[in-house]
């Protein structure tokens, strides 16, 4: 399974800061725990980020509402 890293430029544009500790303070307030390379600089996964923004949404169809309706 290969999953892509999210890269230093799509980072910056993701949390909306280029300072490596605020950026890994952004994730973290996002639930995103990143991995931190040696030169301080975090990485994550794109699929650790789709998941942070759809955690609390609800996966299944809210099928009881088309009961409602009728």
């Amino acid at each position: 399974m290969s999953e892509s890293v999210v890269s230093d430029e799509d980072m910056a544009d993701l949390t909306g800061a280029v300072q490596p500790a605020t950026q890994i303070r952004i994730l973290r307030e996002h639930g995103i725990e990143p991995v931190i390379r040696r030169d301080g600089h975090p990485r994550v996964t794109w699929e650790a980020v789709t998941r942070a923004m759809l955690r609390g949404r609800q996966a299944e169809p809210d099928w009881s509402a088309l009961s409602k309706a009728s």
